[in-house]
C-alpha cells in the first residue's frame, strides 16, 4: 500500500478501540471511534445520577435500590478494585452485564430516586409484611422473649433456642439435634418418637419452622417418594400439635409459626437458584464473632439505649462456648441441620420480631426481582 496503515480493534465487552497511523483511512477510524464510543442509552444527566448513586453509597444504602445481590457484589467487587465508576459503560467489563441490562438497570435506579426506597418511620410498620402462617400479631411482637426454631428431615429434628434481650444481642440457649432411626415408620412408633423429642425440645414464647410442603398422593420416586413425604408431613403435625399445647390458646391463636420456604436462605444468602447450599460458612461467620457490648457501643459511637444501634446489636447472637462445642464435633450433615434451624430462628427474630431495616430490604429486593418465597 502506498501509506502504511496499522490498525488494532479491540473489541472488549463491544467497546472498540482503534489506533491508526497513515492518511487515507484515519478519518475513517475516528468516525468508528466516535459513533461506538457511547454504547448506553442514557442521555448525561441521567448517568451522572446513576454515577452519584453508585459511587456514593456503601453496600448496604445500595441494597434499597432494585439491583439484585449478585450484581451488587460484581459492582463493589470492581469499585474495590479500582476505585470509582467513572463511566457507566466501565460496567460492561463485568460479567453478566449486558447493554440492555444496564440500561434497564439504570432506568430503574433512576425512577427510585423521588421517592424512599424503604420506609423506616412509623408508617412502615402498618404495612403489612407476613413473612409466616400465620401472620405474628404487631401487638405480640415485643411480647415474645424467646423462640425455638425447629428444622426437620424425614429422619432427623434439629432445633434452637434463642432468647432475646433489650440492649444485648440475642443469646443461643439450647442447640440440639435428633435422629429419628427409620425413614418409614408405623404411625404408633412415629408418635412415641415424637412425643420423646418434644419433651425435649425447651419452653419458649413461640416456636417458628419452616412452611411444610403438602404432602402429595403422587411424587417423583414413586411410592417410597409417597411414604417419605407423608411421614415428613405427620412429623410436621405432630410437632405442631404438641408445641401448641404447650400453651392455653384462644381458637384464633398460635405460638407456631411457619416461615415461607427458603425465605432463611434468601437473608443468609445459602441458596444457589432453587438449591441449598451448606449453611457451614454463615455459621462459621456467627461462632468467630463474641459480641463486647462495651466495645461495641464505645466503637459505634452512640450510647446504651440509641434505638439504631441498639436494633443491630440486638439482631445478632452470641453462642456459649458449650454449644460451639456442641457444633464443632457434630458430623458435617449435623453441623448443616444445626445451622439450618439457627437461621430460621434468626431470621424469624429479624423479620417478624425486630423487623431489621436491612432484612426487610433485603426481602423487598428479592421480591422485585420476581423471587417465589411461598412455601
Amino acid at each position: 500500500m502506498a501509506s502504511r496503515v496499522w490498525g488494532l480493534l479491540l473489541t472488549n465487552n463491544k467497546r472498540k478501540f482503534a489506533t491508526c497511523w497513515g492518511n487515507p483511512l484515519a478519518s475513517y477510524c475516528s468516525s468508528v471511534i466516535t459513533s461506538d464510543s457511547r454504547q448506553i442509552n442514557l442521555d448525561k444527566e441521567k448517568e451522572d445520577r446513576v454515577l452519584n448513586i453508585l459511587n456514593g453509597n456503601d453496600k448496604n444504602e445500595l441494597m434499597r435500590y432494585p439491583i439484585s445481590k449478585t450484581r451488587l457484589d460484581k459492582i463493589q467487587r470492581w469499585k474495590a478494585k479500582n476505585g470509582r465508576i467513572e463511566n457507566i459503560e466501565d460496567l460492561l467489563q463485568l460479567d453478566g452485564f449486558g447493554v440492555k441490562m444496564l440500561e434497564k438497570m439504570c432506568e430503574n435506579i433512576i425512577s427510585h430516586l423521588d421517592k424512599p426506597p424503604l420506609e423506616t418511620n412509623a408508617s412502615s410498620s402498618k404495612r403489612p409484611g407476613v413473612f409466616t402462617i400465620p401472620a405474628v400479631p404487631t401487638a405480640m411482637r415485643d411480647q415474645y422473649k424467646s423462640c425455638v426454631s425447629v428444622f426437620t428431615t424425614v429422619s432427623s429434628i434439629t432445633w434452637a433456642r434463642i432468647v432475646l434481650t433489650d440492649n444485648n444481642p440475642c443469646h443461643l440457649s439450647h442447640w440440639q439435634h435428633h435422629e429419628i432411626s427409620e425413614k418409614r415408620m408405623h404411625i404408633g412408633d412415629l408418635v412415641r418418637n415424637m412425643l420423646y423429642v418434644i419433651k425435649m425440645i425447651p419452653e419458649a414464647d413461640c416456636y417458628v419452622m419452616e412452611n411444610p410442603q403438602i404432602a402429595q398422593a403422587a411424587a417423583p420416586g414413586g411410592a417410597e417418594q409417597v411414604n417419605i413425604n407423608v411421614q415428613k408431613a405427620q412429623i410436621t403435625g405432630l410437632l405442631n400439635y404438641g408445641l401448641m399445647s404447650r400453651a392455653n390458646l384462644k381458637l384464633d391463636q398460635s405460638n407456631v409459626f411457619y416461615l415461607k420456604k427458603y425465605l432463611s436462605s434468601r437473608i443468609f444468602n445459602t441458596l444457589v437458584g432453587n438449591e441449598r447450599v451448606s449453611t457451614e460458612h454463615v455459621v462459621a461467620e456467627l461462632l468467630r464473632t463474641v459480641y463486647n457490648v462495651e466495645d461495641w457501643l464505645e466503637n459505634s459511637g452512640n450510647e446504651r439505649g440509641t434505638s439504631g444501634d441498639n436494633l443491630t446489636l440486638r439482631s445478632n447472637v452470641n453462642v456459649p462456648m458449650e454449644l460451639r462445642e456442641v457444633y464443632n464435633n457434630a458430623e458435617r450433615y449435623q453441623r448443616d441441620f444445626l445451622g439450618q434451624a439457627l437461621l430460621i430462628g434468626m431470621t424469624f427474630i429479624r423479620l417478624c420480631l425486630l423487623r431489621t431495616p436491612e432484612s426487610l430490604a433485603s426481602v423487598s429486593r428479592n421480591q422485585k426481582d420476581d423471587i417465589d418465597l411461598g412455601g
